[in-house]
């Protein structure tokens, strides 16, 4: 199982035959990449937040496999911040980055420094939110627009070295597309942010019938270890774990679905239903996931968090507010 005593921040760890995750702690913007060598060729999975993290990133690799100094192939997972933006690094002129064509899309039409205005216009609670996510952890300074090299829809396969990767498009879920990055050979996986060890699925999409889908999936594969977006890394039965909880996410959304509750009503009734003995982590993402759950069973599949993104900031601070009110022995717990 996930071992947290040794998940710690800024700390890379073999995973595998010349396989390593670099972990990072913390909320917002504090992601986990991998890196796998074969060959004297090198895989990187994601970057960070922006061009400094991904230097200290690529220095620990380094330090850790000297072929880490040359990055020849860059998936990217999804197309969040925390994820792309370390891409703008000139390290990855030459490197082929590869992504979905939604992902491509996202990055064309939202460059760093968009983004950016876009976070620098936010008012009110959701610009509170923002300034708490963001504080002083990052330096968004030398951004520039990032082209990848190559884009897929579905699923697509290439080798590297003498390993195979096979890319496996997501339907949406956590964002409009999610990648996940499985490495046979190796057997190494990395989910990006579908999904974390022992946690209340989060969900940011109507899309909990494609997490389910992937982590079957996944789980068939009996990979030796799974890499998520945040956390720990992950093993089979962690996955597992995670699968059967979504299934029983479903079933409970399903029941008070049934019975003609609002999402926000039925998350606050599932979490003062659950048994205080077993509890996971992130009972207050509970909330988004109802929601998404409810959208999926209504056919509202085009109705997603992010659709108004000032109003979920918005919405983000006053449940981060009103919770440890509403739920205070959960509170504790996040």
């Amino acid at each position: 199982m996930a071992d947290w005593e040794t998940y710690k921040p800024n700390q890379v760890t073999q995973i595998g035959d010349r396989a390593y995750v670099y972990t990072q702690v913390g909320g917002w913007g504090f992601n986990n990449m991998a890196l796998v060598v074969s060959e004297g060729e090198t895989l990187l999975v994601d970057t960070t937040s922006d061009i400094p993290m991904t230097r200290r990133m690529l220095d620990a690799f380094s330090t850790a496999d000297p072929a880490a100094k040359s990055i020849d192939v860059l998936a990217l997972t999804h197309w969040h911040v925390d994820h792309v933006h370390g891409a703008c690094m000139p390290d990855f002129n030459e490197t082929r980055i590869i992504c979905t064509e939604t992902v491509e899309d996202y990055m064309a039409n939202l460059p760093p420094k968009a983004w950016l205005g876009q976070i620098e216009s936010l008012t009110g609670d959701a610009k509170k939110v923002m300034d708490h996510n963001l504080q002083d952890f990052f330096d968004f300074s030398g951004l520039e627009p990032i082209i990848p090299t190559e884009s897929f829809n579905g699923r697509t396969g290439f080798e590297f070295g003498k390993q195979r990767v096979e890319l496996i498009e997501a339907g949406p879920c956590h964002t409009a597309s999610d990648t996940v990055v499985y490495l046979p050979d190796a057997g190494i996986v990395h989910f990006g942010d579908i999904t974390g060890a022992g946690s209340y699925q989060s969900l940011q999409y109507p899309g909990l019938g494609n997490v389910i889908t992937v982590l079957e999936e996944a789980v068939r594969w009996e990979a030796n270890a799974y890499v998520a977006g945040h956390g720990p890394v992950m093993d089979l039965a962690d996955v597992r774990d995670q699968l059967e909880s979504c299934h029983w996410l479903m079933g409970e959304a399903k029941r008070r679905h049934e019975k003609g509750m609002a999402a926000e009503e039925a998350a606050d009734d599932l979490m003062n239903s659950l048994d205080r003995t077993k509890l996971r982590r992130g009972a207050q993402g509970l909330y988004s996931s109802i929601q998404m759950i409810f959208n999926e069973l209504d056919g509202r599949l085009n109705y997603h968090l992010r659709k108004n993104y000032p109003r979920y900031l918005a919405e983000s601070y006053r449940l981060s507010q009103e919770f440890p009110k509403r739920h205070p022995d959960l509170a504790g717990k996040r």
